[in-house]
């Protein structure tokens, strides 16, 4: 076996001479296997270890029996070590994830807190072979895509998984031809956790029902499959970097090259753009990747709603999957407007001023030129003796309509963003002059013909938006 480990080492550059290296060793047969390998390759590669022990808090006298055994260990061949203790019961219940997450968590931080400590340059962990089957089968069980299908790595950055061409029962006869002994961890034995019931349960009836082999099998499919993972990665980042385009919380894919593109790439792509959205991969499963795809079909102003407060939202030319965010009239309330006078949007930097006028002769000799033929999507002029109730400056509800012509027809507002081909992720975010129901004014689009002044009008309502610069 530490020929063929020796050999695998090698293939993947894990080890350097002179390096410094974390060993995770928790007492266990494969923690123990790895630590009588990096003993054996100590001198021929001239590198120092570190053996960090972490203690979960949760087996009493049997974790306090693991960590004398790896503590006398290391005082025997002269290896540093480090013992870690955490409640990870407790924290597992603070940060409300399960007890293998957390204690996953646990491990992995106090390797890297020691490395740095130790001015460790490497991490080896005791993932075997099992592990990378026990993990290709959770994933498929989860939905997980191609990437979750080529089990573990066996190297990420300074990550180092030196056994895992190898498989649980090499491991076990290399400790017993060598005489050395391991405690096994009781948890291991109980089917509370789900890689348990795969290890314990859906593995071995595997191999007894339909091929022994059936553990290195999946493995090995494992590599070829990571290797065709390689290369559509590959090809995946140059459509990422042509279809995505980075927003301030958001990311979008643009359509047309996108549809263009292989079915697998554009899987790739979507799943790219949903970690980078939800700054984690965890949760997000293939089933959320197929309900963006199935949106691309889909019509523009369709959504999509996904996992930690996501949503993808078709806009004619592109997806865009950003985080929820509240509407705007529950960020920023309307105000009443004050006529004449000046009042400011609560919660932004806009200003609204207005002013009545009364229409002199002089003035109606001006009106066409000042309120027809000037153009200015934020200064506009109204019949003031049209407007029925309160003026309010707010947000889009439901029920708002305007009128479009001359002839005094209707039409919804939603129905007006949606032929204006207004994004729908930006239609809740329109500031908008309302009489009652009745949108005066769309900001920056256009106002009612009802309120539009004529020769029979008598007083001018003139109102002036002034954004600053967050509405141009």
């Amino acid at each position: 076996m530490l020929k063929k480990v020796e050999q695998y080492i090698k293939q993947y550059h894990m080890i350097e001479r002179g390096d410094r290296i974390v060993l995770g060793v928790s007492g266990g047969a494969d923690s123990v296997s790895l630590f009588v390998v990096m003993l054996e390759l100590r001198e021929k590669y001239n590198i120092e270890m570190v053996v960090v022990h972490v203690n979960h808090g949760i087996r009493g006298e049997d974790a306090k029996r693991d960590e004398e055994y790896v503590k006398e260990l290391c005082r025997k061949y002269g290896v540093n070590f480090e013992c870690v203790c955490e409640n990870v019961k407790e924290l597992a219940r603070k940060e409300k994830l399960s007890e293998e997450e957390m204690g996953r968590k646990v491990r992995y931080e106090a390797f890297s807190r020691i490395a740095k400590q130790y001015g460790c340059n490497k991490i080896a962990v005791a993932h075997n072979q099992n592990d990378v089957s026990e993990t290709v089968l959770l994933n498929l069980f989860r939905g997980s895509g191609l990437k979750g299908l080529a089990g573990i790595e066996p190297v990420r950055g300074n990550l180092i998984r030196p056994l895992l061409c190898v498989q649980r029962r090499e491991i076990e006869a290399f400790l017993k031809e060598r005489n050395w002994q391991y405690h096994d961890d009781v948890t291991n034995f109980e089917t509370d956790y789900t890689r348990n019931k795969v290890r314990l349960r859906i593995l071995p009836y595997a191999e007894k029902e339909i091929n022994e082999r059936a553990s290195e099998h999946i493995a090995k499919s494992a590599v070829i499959l990571s290797e065709a993972n390689g290369f559509i990665e590959e090809e995946a980042d140059k459509l990422y970097k042509c279809v995505a385009e980075k927003e301030r919380d958001a990311q979008s894919i643009l359509l047309k090259p996108f549809q263009e593109a292989h079915s697998i790439l554009r899987r790739e792509v979507v799943r790219r753009v949903l970690f980078s959205v939800a700054g984690k991969c965890k949760d997000i499963e293939m089933a959320h990747v197929e309900m963006i795809l199935e949106l691309v079909e889909k019509g523009a102003g369709k959504k999509a709603d996904l996992p930690y407060g996501i949503e993808a939202i078709h806009q004619y030319d592109k997806i865009v999957v950003k985080k929820k965010t509240k509407k705007p009239e529950e960020n920023h309330p309307g105000v009443e407007v004050a006529i004449p006078g000046i009042v400011k949007v609560p919660g932004t930097k806009i200003q609204i001023s207005c002013e009545v006028i009364a229409v002199t002769e002089e003035y109606r000799a001006n009106l066409e030129k000042v309120c027809f033929q000037k153009k200015n999507d934020y200064t506009k002029w109204f019949d003031y003796d049209k407007i029925r109730n309160t003026v309010f400056a707010r947000y889009r509800k439901t029920g708002d309509f305007f009128i479009c012509n001359s002839q005094g027809n209707k039409k919804k507002l939603k129905d007006y963003l949606i032929d204006q081909k207004v994004p729908a992720n930006k239609r809740d975010s329109i500031l908008l002059l309302a009489d009652g129901n009745h949108i005066m004014w769309a900001v920056g689009l256009r106002i009612s013909e009802h309120y539009k002044i004529s020769c029979q009008t008598t007083r001018v309502l003139k109102v002036k938006v002034d954004g600053g610069n967050e509405h141009e």
